[in-house]
């Protein structure tokens, strides 16, 4: 297309259909996609708050809508690089002036406000309490913008970049939580309504404290996780030597976020209509969960862990009856779960010397997502464990 008759509708089509071709299975087309949607919304300006004056024909609807189609780019171009674990993503280093959205609600209705400006926001803890009420997505970028600051591809880092790393990820997330609205944070409105877009940001939050935790902690990363397209890389040989005490609160923290999600899961809301993008998150919180299972868990603890782990797997099913790469994904966590669970309990395995050849890859295309019953293959794994001597 040439660059001359590219217009911001365009840049909507295109984001729009490459959501649609990543979650059809095809992640590097869909991918793709989303890089030129970003190449043609950068060759308009996209990412300047001039362009909604320019493009706006002074309707405050329109306007919002160009804010929204930007901030779109952006964190679609962090969810790609968040489910592929590949830092920094396209937009990072991108200049961003473009005022800040509205409220669901009022983008609805047609009722626009003035916009608020990111820089307003990136301020908002020296704001007083009536300046400082930003719309939920305007919250949903600033998570966004707070993990681009920090996070970095950890599994080629050493012990003390890497612990540095997590310290600085814990006080730019905890820090973006501690100033939320309470009614922000409690994600069920008033009227029993849930407030979908800090769903999904709280959602995300808990994500990558198992991402950033996960490689200092006691859940020990296995090579059958390398078959799932969600999985991070294993983290460097020198974090497993982290100490023990320091592993333990690392623990601690990856299995809070874990039971977070698992409670969110339960919440009255329609599953279906999240973004695609959490059905990355999900599984990789379940291969962590598993590695719980596998690694820490025993007895009566174990046997209740069955229960969250069949919770998110039945998530996974639902959404792979509208996203066919989510119907891959749950057979490639179905395939991870076999192998964790069938391995000797009282003699973990590095992550290294798994021995790759002995595992059935071939099971990804003739394992039917229907045909697959993966609780009752947990019940009987769970069951044959042994309790170990105390």
């Amino acid at each position: 297309m040439n660059n001359s008759s590219i217009t911001g509708f365009d840049v909507q089509a295109v984001t729009l259909y490459s959501i649609a071709v990543y979650w059809r299975n095809e992640p590097d087309r869909g991918a793709e996609l989303l890089g030129e949607a970003i190449c043609m919304g950068m060759a308009l300006g996209m990412n300047r708050k001039e362009f909604t004056k320019i493009y706006g024909a002074g309707d405050p609807l329109l306007e919002e809508s160009w804010r929204r189609t930007w901030w779109v780019l952006y964190i679609n171009d962090a969810h790609i690089s968040w489910s592929t674990h590949r830092f920094p993503f396209r937009t990072s280093g991108i200049e961003k002036t473009m005022d800040l959205p509205c409220e669901e609600d009022e983008y609805e209705k047609g009722a626009i406000p003035p916009p608020k400006s990111l820089e307003d926001y990136e301020n908002r803890e020296f704001l007083g309490d009536d300046e400082t009420n930003f719309s939920s997505y305007t919250e949903l970028i600033g998570l966004t913008l707070a993990i681009d600051r920090v996070i970095t591809s950890g599994y080629k880092l050493g012990a003390q970049k890497y612990n540095a790393m997590a310290s600085r990820t814990d006080t730019s997330i905890w820090g973006w939580y501690s100033l939320l609205p309470p009614a922000k944070r409690a994600l069920i409105r008033a009227d029993g309504s849930v407030d979908e877009i800090m769903f999904k940001s709280l959602f995300i939050m808990h994500t990558y404290f198992v991402e950033v935790h996960r490689p200092l902690s006691a859940l020990t990363y296995s090579a059958i996780e390398s078959v799932s397209h969600c999985a991070p890389l294993p983290p460097s040989e020198e974090l497993k030597f982290n100490h023990t005490i320091e592993r333990e609160v690392h623990t601690a923290r990856c299995i809070k976020a874990i039971d977070t999600i698992d409670e969110f899961l339960t919440l009255p809301t329609n599953i279906k209509t999240h973004s695609p993008f959490i059905i990355c998150m999900i599984a990789g919180l379940t291969i962590a969960h598993l590695s719980a299972c596998r690694y820490v868990y025993t007895g009566e603890r174990l046997t209740k862990r069955r229960e969250k782990i069949r919770l998110t797997m039945g998530t996974l099913k639902n959404l792979s009856e509208h996203w066919a790469f989510a119907k891959r994904i749950y057979r490639e966590i179905g395939i991870i779960a076999r192998e964790l669970l069938s391995l000797s309990k009282d003699t973990p395995t590095p992550s290294t010397t798994v021995d790759m050849s002995s595992i059935d890859l071939t099971a990804l295309g003739s394992l039917p997502d229907a045909d697959f019953d993966f609780c009752a293959f947990f019940d009987s794994s769970t069951t044959s464990h042994s309790e170990p001597s105390s």
